[in-house]
């Protein structure tokens, strides 16, 4: 085996450790190696998988732009063996160390909220709003007398995005994108017991679930974003690229797998939310007004995150105001999103506003002829490589 099939092996095998964890997010591990990974227990794949860590700069794997494997592997690995440590070992560590391990990246310090306040509330005046709350009532509603008619209306959507991006990029990506999105099986359904209400869950061979429960009126805005970040030009085309690179051999096998916590989250994040950065904007002026929203709000969300669990101190009181006045949730919802950001997803949190810096950084200097690349399973580490090299 080479030395990517080895680390794959044993993080497949490394699976069964996790019971109450889902720890393989996406696997298109071909049989043979599936079959290599059940002969081994999970103990001995992460003493192998610490050992390969240790051998990562003799693994024969390329470091070169704009790929950087060899990097790339060395974060792989260090991710893998943190949840591993974490999750199944329940080894204590430094709470930050824990979180930067998982993300393969350095926690970012607090964002300026005054200043991410005025920048939005520069955009919603240009549409005549004076806060989010205004513009929230302003919002169109629609309601689907059936889970059918809520697929058209998903589906119809993604072929118009897709008609888009397939005007705007061309050939870049090596093919025509509205006849790779067309020619892929993206299945609307209803969410199961314990799945969350929205999802998306790539399933391999162009195949994808797009989860919604049908409710009684949804906001256009929240159902269009949903869409364009689950789907396309999010993490259903960002997966499609994927199978592509894997299928015309142009990669790896540590490409044939993502685990929850992979190096590439961050990135895979920060494409699904800056589109209009990447493409130009896809969405119509009232819902690319509701994803500035959103981007802020994950911003909020990071400042409370960071103040409870990195400094162990009390929210701001800014972000806490910006919550009630301008945002105008109620104090039951605010409790809502901050348990969730803070304390039940508090290992995940970071990983969209790193992504949306990150991506919001790069896109400002990117030719339409290096898009590609941004979805070619990089991190935060390998695109700082590579932006280094593109500097040199």
């Amino acid at each position: 085996m080479t030395f990517a099939e080895e680390v794959l092996v044993n993080v497949l095998a490394l699976d069964r450790a996790f019971k109450d964890f889902e720890f393989l997010h996406v696997s298109l591990a071909p049989a043979r190696l599936r079959g290599r990974a059940s002969r081994i227990r999970p103990a001995r794949a992460l003493a192998r998988l610490r050992e390969l860590y240790e051998q990562v700069d003799a693994s024969g794997l390329s470091d070169e732009a704009p790929r950087f494997r060899r990097t790339y592997a060395q974060d792989f690995l260090r991710c893998v063996i943190a949840q591993a440590e974490t999750f199944v070992c329940a080894k204590r560590r430094d709470f930050a160390q824990t979180v930067s391990r998982l993300m393969a990246a350095p926690i970012l310090e607090p964002f300026d909220l005054e200043q991410e306040l005025a920048e939005l509330q520069a955009l919603l005046r240009r549409q005549g709003f004076k806060s989010v709350a205004e513009f929230n009532l302003s919002k169109r509603k629609l309601s689907f007398s059936s889970r059918n008619r809520l697929a058209d209306y998903v589906l119809g959507f993604v072929d118009e995005v897709a008609a888009k991006l397939s005007s705007r990029c061309g050939k870049v990506f090596g093919c025509d994108l509205k006849a790779l999105i067309s020619s892929s099986k993206l299945r609307i359904t209803a969410p199961k017991k314990g799945d969350p209400p929205c999802f998306y869950r790539y399933e391999g061979r162009g195949r994808g679930s797009l989860g919604i429960a049908l409710q009684t009126e949804f906001s256009e805005n929240f159902l269009r974003n949903f869409i364009s970040h689950e789907a396309v030009p999010g993490h259903h085309l960002y997966y499609l690229l994927k199978q592509q690179r894997v299928d015309r051999g142009r990669t790896d096998a540590i490409d044939l797998v993502d685990t929850y916590y992979s190096p590439e989250n961050v990135v895979n994040e920060g494409l699904a939310v800056n589109a209009d950065r990447l493409y130009g904007q896809v969405l119509d002026d009232s819902s690319q007004l509701s994803a500035q929203v959103e981007k802020f709000l994950h911003r909020v969300f990071y400042n409370c995150w960071h103040r409870r669990n990195i400094e162990r101190r009390p929210f701001e009181a800014l972000a806490l105001r910006i919550l009630r006045r301008f945002m105008g949730h109620s104090e039951a919802r605010i409790a809502g999103q901050l348990r969730y950001h803070v304390r039940e997803a508090r290992y995940y949190s970071p990983v969209y506003p790193l992504g949306i810096r990150l991506v919001e950084r790069l896109a400002k200097g990117l030719a339409l002829a290096e898009l590609p690349a941004l979805y070619a399973q990089q991190s935060v580490s390998t695109l700082k490589k590579w932006q280094k090299s593109k500097a040199a």
